[in-house]
């Protein structure tokens, strides 16, 4: 199948919807496509990722085909962009003439008064901390601060064409063009009650000059006090936030303040990998969006790809796994995994899919294949009499039956697998599932569950 069988409109518009629904960070991380950065579908107002529209509008047209991944067709003139505009939608060209004559970027959701260059940025707010060296007089706050460091993000932040504001520790969100006096405060020398109000303070001032911050994706370029302490108020209202220079060192962020090419790779693959597993890791997490393990796959042609997934117990399964375990275990998130990561080492492909591994293996396999099919048999033989001895096969109908009565499940499509395994460590450390062993911290229920699993025949 192909995107020049396309014929739906209403497929794009439910795509639309979809992506305003979740926000164009988490739509992108789910069906695994990057940012639009020329050819932007307008539509009644807002713009769109116009490539990652026509992918995921595929499969709603073509259930059984499935949304179509990045490298399966052009995004460009002779691609997505003519595909959409057959179908009566507008797209606009951000980097030469646009044939609706109007500015893609009157479309973006950022302060009127601030004039966007052509430069495109995956950013839609840059927010840059201040530092310790000073001028010895008033001065506007974008030339107060005269360190290296300062000036090589100023200068960063000025490229990317986006609104940029500098993060005080005195006087909170501070506008570059402001005057402001010199002084003497840094953020990470007060305790952490003042760092937390701080953080508040800054979220609810971006709120007032921007208005709703849901979906706007912030680039913060400060040290670890002003970031850690703005991050959660800015999460709690909807915003997305990316750290590109969290854990370099200063050589490295300076060299990537100067566009060098090596730290700006390692920059980038941890801002990417931050970014989306923060985005699986909720909707790994989301409980309204669990369904029911015994109807796996649901009929849902996206599943055929390789992907995460987690794994929820209602209230009985939850009662019987803490009598085997002889601890307790509350209904909800148990285990998170993926299917069909490229390995590290070789740089094999895994054949592996969500349909496979979770149907195949979890669902209908053997516990001699499966991590997640030994957990529960070590956890629950007493509780649902499995006999692996006498009778192996009917122990494992039975274990099926019960993962069908009682476990529930979210599947989340990556189509990269070789970003895959690293986003399942990032994810795993977010959610904590209480089943999970590999990598992860030791509990009372980890410990448990190692000594019950080596006894499982």
């Amino acid at each position: 199948m192909s995107i020049w069988q396309m014929r739906s409109r209403a497929a794009v518009l439910e795509a639309i919807a979809e992506y305003d629904r979740l926000g164009a960070s988490a739509f992108l991380a789910r069906y695994g496509f990057g940012p639009s950065w020329r050819y932007r579908l307008v539509h009644e107002g807002r713009d769109y990722d116009s490539k990652a529209i026509v992918g995921v509008a595929h499969g709603v047209e073509f259930p059984t085909e499935g949304p179509l991944r990045s490298g399966d067709f052009s995004g460009g003139v002779h691609g997505a962009a003519a595909v959409l505009r057959r179908l009566g939608f507008e797209v606009v060209d951000q980097g030469g003439s646009e044939p609706s004559g109007r500015s893609a970027q009157s479309h973006r959701r950022v302060p009127d008064a601030v004039a966007l260059p052509a430069r495109q940025s995956s950013a839609d707010i840059v927010l840059v901390g201040c530092v310790k060296t000073k001028r010895r007089s008033a001065a506007m706050a974008q030339d107060l601060y005269t360190s290296e460091l300062f000036q090589r993000r100023r200068s960063y932040a000025e490229s990317t064409g986006r609104p940029w504001f500098i993060l005080s520790a005195l006087h909170g969100l501070v506008r570059p063009d402001v005057v402001v006096e010199p002084y003497d405060m840094a953020l990470g020398d007060q305790d952490e009650s003042y760092r937390r109000a701080w953080g508040e303070r800054v979220a609810n001032s971006l709120q007032s000059q921007l208005g709703d911050l849901s979906g706007l994706l912030f680039e913060v370029h400060a040290g670890a006090a002003y970031a850690d302490a703005l991050e959660p108020p800015l999460r709690r209202h909807g915003a997305v936030v990316h750290r590109p220079v969290q854990g370099l060192s200063m050589g490295h962020q300076l060299r990537f303040y100067s566009q060098s090419p090596e730290p700006l790779a390692v920059v980038q693959e941890l801002r990417v990998d931050e970014d989306i597993a923060a985005v699986a890791a909720r909707i790994l997490s989301d409980e309204a969006s669990v369904r029911p393990a015994r109807e796996f796959p649901w009929g849902d042609g996206r599943l055929g790809s390789a992907g995460l997934y987690s794994w929820w117990v209602d209230p009985e399964g939850a009662v019987q796994l803490s009598a085997g375990l002889g601890l307790p275990v509350a209904p909800g998130l148990l285990y998170a995994g993926q299917a069909g990561a490229t390995t590290t080492r070789s740089g094999t492909v895994r054949a592996a899919t969500l349909v496979s591994r979770i149907g195949g293996n979890h669902l209908r396999g053997r516990i001699s294949s499966s991590t997640w099919r030994r957990s529960l048999a070590a956890i629950i033989t007493d509780q649902i009499a499995l006999d692996f001895d006498m009778a192996p096969a009917q122990a494992e109908r039975t274990l099926t039956e019960w993962m069908g009565a009682h476990l529930g499940l979210i599947a989340h499509p990556v189509s990269d697998r070789q970003l895959l395994a690293r986003l399942e460590t990032g994810v795993l450390h977010r959610i904590d599932p209480p089943l999970n062993l590999q990598g992860m911290p030791p509990t009372p229920v980890r410990r448990t569950l190692s000594l019950l699993r080596s006894a499982v025949p």
